[in-house]
């Protein structure tokens, strides 16, 4: 055998090896992720008896479907839905807005600074949210937003978090600065370079830190928990917690009302899919 032959056959071995690699790692995390998400829907379908059966019921025996009806009646669970909607899109809306306005001039302009500016940025990140809450929560309740939306959604538009803005940073400095400096010969103003220039090339990246931080506010279950004081105030998270009692939880009602509930966001990915791994990708590769 040649060993030009015998160095393309080494070639082909190394990478069905990597293939097979890859494939099997991608098989593990398949199942890890996908086993839970079976056995919730199985434990959705089960009747009371069925969810304590021993040995355990992989695929119920006798699946039912009352039990949509009656987890979304035990709670008012649309009522929850609507309350997180109204949280999670608002608050969606305000970090993509207020993250592409500070991150903007880090990425695109000159000025004595700035640089000191983003450091002090990220630097934030090093500090845990929890430290923060008695100071938060005492600013809130002196304004009188104690049991509103208000401390869910207003700080949203107040920078929109320094991790969003790093990211929508570095997708800004992918783009080419000659349109910026077209744009300025021509007679354009910054923000006018940023709402016809800047946010157009990065509808990729708006959208994926919208679908981010849509989904962690969506499941988000410290915040209301204490800044939301009555039942008809409460989001999901918090609705659904209220099937846990201290003596028994009604595990196939929850289920059935925990899968409703990862709907929306599943949604969500698949619609905007496309623009969600494009803005990923691009951030990671150029970033």
């Amino acid at each position: 055998m040649s060993l030009a032959r015998l160095q393309v056959r080494t070639v082909a071995t190394s990478r069905r090896r990597q293939l097979v690699a890859v494939y099997g790692v991608s098989l593990v995390g398949c199942v890890a992720v996908l086993v839970p998400l079976l056995w919730m829907v199985s434990t959705a379908l089960k009747t009371d008896k069925a969810v304590f059966s021993v040995p355990p019921q992989i695929l119920p025996r006798s699946p039912t479907l009352s039990n949509l009806g009656t987890a979304t009646r035990l709670i008012p669970f649309w009522r929850y839905a609507t309350n997180s909607t109204v949280v999670a899109g608002l608050g969606s809306i305000g970090t993509v807005a207020s993250a592409a306005l500070v991150a903007y001039p880090l990425a695109r302009l000159r000025a004595p600074g700035l640089g000191v500016a983003f450091v002090l940025v990220l630097a934030t990140m090093l500090l845990p949210q929890q430290v923060l809450l008695i100071t938060q929560f005492l600013i809130f309740k002196r304004l009188g937003w104690y049991g509103t939306y208000l401390p869910l959604i207003v700080p949203s538009f107040l920078g929109g978090g320094a991790f969003n803005i790093f990211l929508l940073r570095q997708f800004f400095l992918t783009l080419s600065p000659e349109l910026d400096q077209a744009a300025l010969l021509d007679g354009a103003g910054y923000w006018r370079i940023f709402w016809c220039i800047i946010v157009p090339q990065s509808v990729p990246a708006l959208v994926a830190v919208g679908i981010l931080d849509f989904v962690s506010k969506w499941n988000d279950f410290l915040g209301p928990l204490i800044y939301l004081n009555r039942t008809s105030t409460y989001t999901l998270p918090l609705g659904l917690a209220s099937f846990r009692d201290v003596y028994d939880t009604a595990w196939n009602y929850l289920m059935v009302d925990t899968l409703l509930a990862v709907i929306p966001c599943v949604v969500l990915f698949f619609v905007a899919q496309r623009l969600l791994v494009r803005g990923l990708v691009v951030r990671g590769t150029k970033g």
